[in-house]
């Protein structure tokens, strides 16, 4: 994985455009510069390889990106594993238009909708190739994911394995139970939602927007209710901007020690903590009833069987 140049795949006009969506999807490498060096027709060359995705949010720009992008990359370089041997293969930046203004924060939303069909196709064509794929969203590039996720419908398959979802711009009860983003995790094998309270982007203006709280300011509005497959991850402590995690090194080192097995799985543990050397400490375990609401419930369920019999006796003299 060559720190000078990084793999990408556009969606906006003439690459790097913010505002309209390109007529067809576009790959190709680029220098730490932007500009472009090498492109491909498809992305059959990732065959078997360990693939991470980048999805960047609202309000960015080609000269806000790029040196994101390639901070990552530096940063993943940095906490390679003891041989130097890297977690991944390949990484791919995805450029997704959602506009460069915060007074179009609903045409960008919308655009995560459009773009939808177009990222299933290419996390589609990933899963098909690749050996494994993993991704990172930031902001609403979390939305653009949960959306493109969505829209897999009733097929089953599971492109993602390790979800990264970084300060999301989604309602806080959008992936619990039954909401509109839930059903969409089980196309991941497992999602970590990071979030922190000193997130000002996400505390002050989100809620103007939407009238609700972010997930990615505290976490899930009822964390019971999380696929069993999630868990939440409070950088409070750590994080106190919308964009520091972005060169934040605890949380690479949580992303490398998830990729060890050195993070507690979501059937273990629903909240951790993040701490300064990337492990954690578990704040909240899966809920489970305690031995009087069982009893209460079999009670409940044996009075409803042995009624209905009764019923059914006295209507037919048995």
């Amino acid at each position: 994985m060559s720190a000078s140049s990084l793999l990408m795949i556009s969606d906006g006009k003439d690459f790097w455009g913010t505002d309209d969506i390109s007529r067809h999807s576009q790959i190709a490498t680029i220098g730490r510069a932007g500009e472009i060096q090498e492109r491909y027709e498809d992305l059959s060359h990732l065959a078997n390889k360990r693939v991470l995705v980048l999805v960047h949010g609202f309000n960015n720009t080609e000269e806000e990106i790029v040196p994101h992008y390639f901070n990552i990359v530096d940063k993943l370089n940095q906490i390679a594993r003891k041989d130097s041997s890297p977690f991944y293969d390949v990484i791919i930046g995805y450029h997704a238009p959602l506009f460069d203004s915060r007074l179009e924060y609903f045409q960008a939303q919308n655009h995560c909708k459009l773009l939808a069909p177009r990222v299933r196709g290419h996390l589609d064509q990933l899963a098909l190739q690749a050996n494994t794929v993993d991704v990172v969203a930031h902001s609403m590039g979390n939305r653009l994911i949960f959306e493109a996720l969505s829209s897999f419908g009733r097929r089953k398959v599971t492109p993602i394995n390790h979800m990264f979802s970084l300060a999301a711009a989604v309602d806080d009860e959008a992936l619990d139970r039954g909401e509109i983003y839930s059903s969409c995790l089980k196309r991941c094998r497992e999602v970590s939602i990071l979030f922190s309270r000193n997130d000002g982007v996400l505390k002050g203006l989100y809620p103007l927007a939407e009238f609700d709280s972010a997930l990615g300011t505290a976490g899930s509005e009822d964390v019971s209710k999380l696929p069993s497959n999630s868990k939440q991850v409070d950088c409070t402590s750590l994080i106190d901007s919308h964009s520091a995690y972005l060169t934040a090194l605890p949380v690479f080192y949580f992303i490398r020690n998830t990729l060890l097995g050195k993070i507690p799985s979501p059937q273990t543990t629903q909240t951790l903590e993040l701490l300064s050397d990337g492990s954690v400490k578990i704040l909240q375990k899966p809920s489970m009833p305690d031995l009087t609401t069982i009893v209460k419930a079999g009670a409940v369920a044996v009075a409803f069987v042995f009624g209905i019999w009764g019923i059914y006796r006295k209507a037919y003299g048995i």
